[in-house]
């Protein structure tokens, strides 16, 4: 089944809504990232000011009216198919023009940003979607739109005309399976309880590395316990993870800390000795018992990132569920 949709900009709920969650994710994005890059520095923990944000969202809000209003006529032209593989949609024909004399302009004028948008709005002019990748289905009578949704986020809105309605609810109620809720056996809630305390047990321990190996750093003299607490935090939230996640983070933690372990190292056996004789760095013999510790912290917390990289979870993590009765 084919139809095309003039989707409305403006006026569109969905739309609104979206828009909201992006700039509400982007904006908490931008204050960690600037909150997290001063701390690393060094310096006193900044925040975007509210002004400026809200400066920013204003600015984006009037430039989309804009081009929704004006440019686009508030309506976007589209076009699905819904077939035995899946969903596809395709824009019109005005709209890959218009995208594309947007990438145009943005590339003769020198504007990255710009040029990234129009790229991103040329891959997404077309595409499809598998049934088995559509995790729940969301219908919403009144305005004639369904929700296609993997299994954390909306994949793909369908507006559909009110002629053919009851032809696209049947055409997936016939291809969509929903996908099957198995309650968990009592032994498969042990398991999982058993699961959740060892990788909480895990991360703890990670947590008490990182400040085990912070105990010869002098707070207010030294800055490389602000990249260790990042490297612990690494490790730390590795060991809630699973899969590719774990592995990643563990991997970028443990090499953050075998590089400042490295530092730390030649800091304490290499100290900085002035032309009268003055210490200007810290040698380990001035306090060897912290030093130890010190070093104890890395090598644990480097030996846990090592277990997220190529160990993993025990097989208490790989829960799975009981072969079906026989009937």
């Amino acid at each position: 089944m084919q139809w095309t949709y003039d989707i409305p900009l403006i006026n569109n709920r969905f739309m609104i809504k979206d828009m909201v969650v992006v700039y509400g994710l982007s904006i908490v994005a931008m204050e960690l990232l600037v909150a997290g890059m001063s701390f690393l520095l060094g310096e006193e923990i900044v925040w975007i000011p509210l002004q400026a944000v809200g400066l920013v969202v204003v600015i984006l809000a009037v430039l989309f009216l804009i081009a929704a209003g004006l440019l686009l006529r508030n309506r976007i032209s589209m076009e699905f198919t819904l077939s035995p593989a899946g969903v596809a949609w395709d824009t019109s024909s005005r709209q890959k023009k218009i995208n594309r004399v947007g990438l145009v302009l943005a590339t003769l004028l020198g504007r990255p940003g710009a040029a990234g948008a129009s790229m991103l709005a040329v891959s997404q002019e077309a595409g499809g979607i598998r049934w088995r990748e559509i995790k729940k289905v969301t219908v919403f009578r009144g305005p004639g739109v369904i929700t296609l949704s993997n299994s954390w986020r909306p994949l793909l809105r369908l507006h559909v005309p009110d002629n053919v309605w009851p032809a696209v609810e049947a055409m997936i109620q016939a291809y969509w399976t929903p996908p099957a809720v198995v309650p968990p056996t009592p032994l498969q809630r042990r398991e999982s309880g058993k699961t959740l305390l060892v990788r909480a047990l895990w991360a703890i321990g990670a947590v008490a590395a990182c400040l085990l190996a912070t105990v010869w750093y002098d707070f207010n003299l030294d800055d490389l316990w602000r990249p260790l607490f990042l490297a612990g935090l690494l490790v730390a939230v590795a060991s809630l993870l699973g899969s590719a996640g774990r592995r990643i983070l563990a991997f970028l933690g443990g090499v953050l800390t075998v590089y400042l372990l490295v530092r730390h190292m030649l800091e304490g056996l290499d100290p900085i000795i002035g032309p009268s004789g003055t210490y200007y760095g810290r040698s380990y013999s001035a306090d060897p018992w912290l030093f130890a510790l010190s070093v104890l912290g890395y090598l644990a917390l480097i030996a846990l990132a090592v277990r997220g990289v190529l160990t993993g979870h025990p097989e208490s993590d790989k829960i799975k569920s009981p072969p079906p009765e026989a009937t």
